[in-house]
């Protein structure tokens, strides 16, 4: 489902987390900042989308590297 994979802001007392859900349960934390004003900075968006992009090929790989090794 593609609402898993979104990445979502959660606010911490003056910390901003921003994290998205691989499957329905495993939730991947993959930036977090001080927060300074109530909009997240597009900076930090762009960040963890490119984090979120490199966290799912690593996993493919994994995956396949896993494949191979139980044949």
């Amino acid at each position: 489902m593609l609402r898993y994979r979104k990445v979502m802001a959660k606010v911490f007392l003056k910390y901003r987390v921003l994290c998205f859900f691989d499957k329905e349960n495993l939730v991947i934390l993959i930036n977090s900042f001080q927060k300074k004003t109530q909009k997240t900075p597009s900076k930090e968006i762009a960040l963890a989308e490119k984090l979120k992009k490199q966290y799912f090929i690593d996993k493919k790989i994994d995956d396949e590297n896993d494949k191979k090794v139980k044949k």
